[in-house]
C-alpha cells in the first residue's frame, strides 16, 4: 500500500466502523447488492474448478507413480529374501525371480501408460486448469473494481454525512461557510466517482456471468470427454495386461488360492513363528531370581492342572539344545513344490457387431447385430476401418458399427493379501485396479440415450414425421431400443431435422485463411488457435463438417499446414466443425485459368502434372503411402491429410497421376482448367469425379465444343442401354454416380454464377448438384478492404473482389444462404435441396455410411431447422435453430 492509500484508509476508518455497527445513513442499492452476491460465488466456486482440476491431475499422475513405487516394493522384498541385499554376488536364488521379472514387466506397462496419458493429462492443464487461471486473473481485476467502488461508496456517504451536519448547523461562521462549500464540491465529486464505478458494476456483472455460463459448457465438456479418455486408456491398458507369470484366465480369489497353495501351514511350521523370548534375568539378580522361580512354580502348576494336554511345541532352549532337536525330528515333510502356472497366449481381442452391415465391396466383412468379430488388424482411430474374422471369413469392417466386447461387470474382491506371494499382489491389485476403472467408466459414461421426438425427418426426397434415437456416448444414431429405456426426451415440434452440413470447398472464414503463414500471429492468436475459433464458429451455421481448402501455394506452404488440415483427430464435439481432410485447390492448373490464385505458385508448378511433381509439392507425408499407388486402396484405410485435389486435366502427366491418386483413394476433381470436352472426359476416364465450382475458370458451353458442362449430359457414345440408365437416374433421384456423370461443385452466391445457370445444370444432372461456398477470410467480417496473402480485397455485401476491380476472388456467404438461394432459383423441394449439402458431398467421400444420413451407425451430427417466410419470396427460407455434434448440443439460437 502507498502512503496515499494508507492515508485514504485512515480517513475511511470511522466510516468503516459506522458500516460494521451499522451507524448512521449508509447507501444501499439492491441490485447491485444481488449481482455482488453472484460475483463471490463466482469468484469461490471458479477457484474451486481450479483447484479441483489440479488435485485431478495430480491424482492420476499420482496414481501411476504409486503403482510403479508399488511394483518396486514388491521386487525389492525379494533381496533380502534372496540373499542379494547382504551378498550382491550371491547366485542363490532363493526368492522368485519369475515373480521379480513379473514386477519389471508390470512397471514397463504403467509407465507406458504414464506415456499414452500425458497428451490427456496435458489437455487437462490447456484446457481446464490453464482457462480457470485466465479467468480468476479476470475476475482478480473484477474484484479490484469491486473494492474500489466500495471505497468510492465509503467516500460518498462521509461526505454526504459531514455535509448534512454543516447543513443542520445554525449559526454558521466565515469558517463553516467555507467548509459548507467545499463539502458540496466533495459531495458532488464522490457522487460522481460512486456512480460510476457502482452503475459499471451493475451493467457489465450480469455480461459477465452470461459470459461465464458460456465458458464453462465447453470447458465442462472437455473435460468430461479428456475424463473419459484417460478412463478408457487405464481401462484397456489394465484389461489388456499380458504377463505371463499371471494367470488371466482365473478369478481373482482362485489365482490366489491356486499360489498360495500351503504356503501358510508351513510357514506355520517354523520354529522361530513360535518362539517367545522370556525376559530371563541376570544369574546375580535378585529380581531374575524371583521371576525364575516364579516361572519354575507357574509351570509346575500349569503340568499338575493340564496333565491332558500337549507340551507347548516350543519351550525355554535348554543348554543342551534338546528341544530344538525334538521339534525338528517332529517338522513334518515340506509339500511338493507348486506347479508354475501356464504361460498364457496374448488374449483374443473381440468387438460385438451392433447393428447389420452388408459387405460394399470385395474385401469387405459383411455381419449381422450380434455377431463376434475377431479383429485381426487394427488402428488406435475408431473412425477407420479394421480387419476381422466372423464365421471363417476374414476382411475389413468399419468400427462405427461395433462395440468392443467382453468389458466383464465389477465383480466384488475379497481381499486375501496376507500369505501371497508379493508378485501375487501386484496380481490381484491389477485385477481389481481394471475392475475398478470398469465400474468408473460404467458410472461416468452412463449419461442415457436421447430420443428426439415430434421432428420432420428429411429422408431422401421426403420429409418424414418420425422420431430417432441418439447415443451421446458413441456420437452416433441407434435404432430404436426394444424396450425403450429411460431417455433424454426432447421434443422438437414439428422443426426439420437434417444431417449437418458439409462443405467441400471453403478457403476461410472470421478473419482466418487456411493458407495463412502457420508461424505469423495474429492479435497474439497463433495458427492453430485461429483455426479452432474457426471450427466453434463455422458450427453455428449449421456446416458440421468441411475440407478446409488451400489455394495454390509454394510446396514450402503446403508442407507447412496441411498437418494442421487432416482429418479432425478428436471426437470432443466442442471442439466445433469437423475437418474431413484438406482440399487442395491447386497449383495444377492452366496458366490460363488461374483467376485470383497466387501466379508464382502455379508457374512454379511447371507445365506437368505427373505424380511425383505432386508428392513434391504436396509433401509424401501428406498424401498417400506411394508404395500403395499400384494397387486400389479403399478411401477408409488412406493415412492421408489431403482428401481432394482439384487439377486441370489437359497438363502433361495429369491424366496419370489422377488415375494413381483416385485409385489410392484419394478425390480428384477437374477444375481451373482450359480442357475440351474430349479432354474433359478423359480425367473423368481416368478417374476424376468431380468438377470444382462448374463454370467459374473452364471454358464456356459452345454447342459445337461443350467442354467440361458437357460431360454432365453423360459419355458422347452413349447406347441405349446407358441411355436408359442415365434417364433413369434423372427421374427416380437414385443417389448413385456413373463414372460419365461426374459430380460438380456449384457456389449459389448470387455473383459467381446465374440462376439460369444454376437451373440448367441441374437439369442436366441433379442428382450431381453439391453446394459449395468457396468462402474466403471475410465471411462473418464487414464490408471493407483487407490484406489477403500477398493482395487485397474488398467484401461488400456477399461480393469479394480484388480490390480496385470487378474481378471476384471468393464469396462470403454460408452453407445455409447457398441452400435458401439454390432452393429460390430452382423451386426444389426443402428435402431435395438439403440433398446438395448433406448426402451428395458424403457420397462424394465416400463416407455415406458415416456422415449426411440419419439412419443407424451414423455419425449423430445433424441440425434443427425451421421455415421463415420472408416478404415478396414465394419460397419459405431455412433457419438454423439448432446444431448437434457427435450427439450433444453445440448450438442453440434460443440459447439454451
Amino acid at each position: 500500500m502507498s502512503f496515499k492509500g494508507f492515508q485514504k484508509s485512515i480517513v475511511r476508518a470511522p466510516q468503516q466502523l459506522k458500516v460494521k455497527f451499522n451507524i448512521g445513513e449508509h447507501t444501499k442499492d439492491a441490485v447491485y447488492t444481488d449481482a455482488e452476491r453472484r460475483f463471490d460465488e463466482l469468484e469461490k466456486e471458479t477457484k474451486k474448478l481450479h483447484d479441483e482440476s489440479k488435485k485431478y491431475f495430480e491424482a492420476i499422475n499420482g496414481m501411476l507413480n504409486h503403482q510403479i513405487e508399488f511394483s518396486k516394493a514388491i521386487a525389492e522384498l525379494y533381496k533380502p529374501i534372496s540373499g542379494r541385499a547382504s551378498d550382491p554376488d550371491s547366485f542363490k536364488f532363493e526368492g522368485n525371480p519369475e515373480g521379480i521379472q513379473a514386477c519389471e514387466d508390470y512397471e514397463a506397462i504403467v509407465r507406458e501408460l504414464q506415456e499414452s496419458l500425458a497428451p490427456e493429462l496435458d489437455m487437462i492443464e490447456s484446457r481446464v486448469i490453464s482457462p480457470a487461471d485466465q479467468l480468476l486473473e479476470v475476475i482478480k481485476v473484477i474484484r479490484k473494481v469491486a473494492v474500489k467502488r466500495d471505497h468510492k461508496k465509503l467516500d460518498y456517504d462521509r461526505h454526504r454525512a459531514s455535509l448534512k451536519k454543516l447543513q443542520d448547523k445554525k449559526d454558521k461562521s466565515l469558517k463553516d461557510e467555507k467548509a459548507l462549500y467545499k463539502a458540496e464540491n466533495d459531495v458532488e465529486q464522490a457522487t460522481q466517482d460512486y456512480n460510476y464505478y457502482n452503475d459499471l458494476l451493475k451493467e457489465e456483472l450480469p455480461k459477465l456471468f452470461q459470459l461465464e455460463a458460456e465458458f464453462i459448457r465447453p470447458l465442462f465438456q472437455s473435460f468430461y470427454y479428456m475424463q473419459l479418455n484417460v478412463f478408457y486408456t487405464l481401462h484397456e491398458k489394465m484389461q489388456g495386461m499380458s504377463i505371463s507369470y499371471f494367470n488371466l484366465a482365473l478369478d481373482v480369489e482362485e489365482a490366489f488360492e491356486q499360489k498360495r497353495g500351503d504356503v501358510q501351514e508351513r510357514a506355520e511350521a517354523l520354529l522361530i513363528v513360535h518362539f517367545k523370548t522370556k525376559g530371563l534375568g541376570r544369574a546375580n539378580s535378585k529380581l531374575g531370581s524371583l521371576k525364575a522361580s516364579e516361572a519354575k512354580a507357574g509351570r509346575g502348576r500349569a503340568s499338575s492342572t493340564a496333565s491332558d494336554q500337549p507340551p507347548p511345541p516350543y519351550s525355554s532352549p535348554s543348554p543342551t539344545g534338546g528341544s530344538f532337536s525334538a521339534a525338528a525330528k517332529s517338522k513334518p515333510a515340506p509339500p511338493p513344490p507348486r506347479a508354475k502356472p501356464a504361460h498364457l497366449s496374448k488374449p483374443v481381442e473381440t468387438v460385438v457387431a451392433l447393428y447389420d452391415y452388408e459387405a460394399q465391396a470385395h474385401g469387405d466383412l459383411g455381419f449381422s447385430a450380434g455377431d463376434v468379430i475377431e479383429i485381426v488388424t487394427r488402428t488406435d482411430n475408431q473412425n477407420e476401418w479394421w480387419t476381422g474374422r466372423v464365421d471363417g471369413r476374414e476382411g475389413q469392417f468399419p468400427v462405427q458399427p461395433c462395440g468392443y466386447a467382453g468389458i466383464k461387470p465389477m465383480r466384488r474382491r475379497t481381499q486375501f493379501l496376507s500369505g501371497l506371494h508379493p508378485t501375487d499382489i501386484i496380481y490381484s491389485f491389477s485385477f481389481m485396479t481394471a475392475d475398478i476403472l470398469c465400474f468408473i467408466i460404467q458410472e461416468v459414461t452412463m449419461s442415457g440415450l436421447v430420443h428426439l421426438i415430434n421432428a420432420r425427418l428429411a429422408h431422401g426426397d421426403q420429409l418424414i414425421s418420425g422420431d430417432l434415437w441418439v447415443d451421446p456416448k458413441a456420437g452416433v444414431f441407434v435404432p430404436p431400443p426394444n424396450p425403450a429405456p429411460l431417455a433424454s426426451v426432447i421434443d422438437l415440434q414439428d422443426r426439420i431435422m437434417a444431417p449437418g452440413f458439409l462443405d467441400l470447398q471453403i478457403n476461410g472464414a472470421y478473419g482466418f485463411d487456411f493458407s495463412d503463414d502457420i508461424a505469423g500471429n495474429y492479435a497474439g492468436l497463433s495458427y492453430t488457435e485461429r483455426y479452432r475459433d474457426v471450427r466453434r464458429k463455422l458450427i453455428t451455421t449449421g456446416t458440421t463438417s468441411f475440407l478446409p481448402t488451400m489455394t495454390s501455394q509454394l510446396p514450402e506452404r503446403y508442407h507447412q499446414n496441411l498437418p494442421f488440415l487432416g482429418p479432425s483427430p478428436s471426437r470432443d464435439p466442442f471442439d466445433g466443425s469437423e475437418s474431413l481432410g484438406a482440399h487442395c485447390e491447386g497449383p495444377f492448373f492452366a496458366h490460363n485459368r488461374m483467376g485470383v490464385h497466387l501466379p508464382d505458385a502455379i508457374h512454379a508448378s511447371g507445365a506437368t502434372s505427373e505424380p511425383k511433381r505432386v508428392f513434391e509439392t504436396y509433401g509424401s507425408n501428406n498424401l498417400v503411402n506411394s508404395d500403395n499407388l499400384s494397387k486400389r486402396a479403399s478411401l477408409r484405410s488412406i493415412p492421408s491429410r489431403v482428401r481432394m485435389i482439384t487439377m486441370a486435366p489437359e497438363r502433361s502427366g495429369a491424366l496419370d497421376t489422377i488415375k494413381r491418386l483416385s485409385q489410392a483413394g484419394i478425390i480428384m476433381s477437374i477444375g481451373h482448367t482450359a480442357a475440351t470436352y474430349q479432354q474433359s472426359r478423359a480425367g473423368i476416364d481416368a478417374g476424376a469425379t468431380m468438377i470444382t465450382h462448374l463454370y467459374n475458370q473452364m471454358n464456356g458451353h459452345h454447342h459445337r465444343e461443350p467442354g467440361p458442362l458437357g460431360i454432365l449430359g453423360g459419355a458422347a457414345d452413349l447406347n441405349l442401354e446407358n441411355e436408359t440408365r442415365i434417364l433413369k437416374q434423372a427421374g427416380d433421384g437414385e443417389d448413385s454416380n456413373v463414372n460419365d456423370r461426374p459430380y460438380f461443385g456449384i457456389i449459389a452466391d448470387g455473383n459467381h454464377v446465374h440462376p439460369a445457370s444454376i437451373r440448367l445444370a441441374h437439369l442436366m444432372h441433379p442428382n450431381g448438384l453439391v453446394s459449395v461456398t468457396d468462402a474466403l477470410l471475410l465471411l462473418g467480417g464487414e464490408d471493407g478492404t483487407i490484406d489477403w496473402l500477398t493482395r487485397r480485397l474488398t467484401k461488400k455485401g456477399v461480393s469479394v473482389t480484388l480490390e480496385g476491380t470487378d474481378i471476384i476472388a471468393g464469396s462470403c456467404v454460408t452453407l445455409l444462404q447457398c441452400l435458401n438461394n439454390f432452393r429460390r432459383w430452382t423451386g426444389v423441394s426443402i428435402p431435395v435441396a438439403l440433398q446438395a449439402v448433406t448426402s451428395r458431398p458424403a457420397a462424394v467421400l465416400g463416407l455415406s455410411h458415416l456422415k449426411g444420413a440419419l439412419t443407424a451407425g451414423a455419425d449423430a451430427d445433424f441440425v434443427v431447422l425451421r421455415e421463415e417466410f420472408v416478404t415478396g419470396q414465394t419460397t419459405s427460407g431455412l433457419v438454423v435453430d439448432q446444431v448437434w455434434k457427435f450427439g450433444v448440443k453445440v448450438y442453440d439460437q434460443s440459447g439454451q
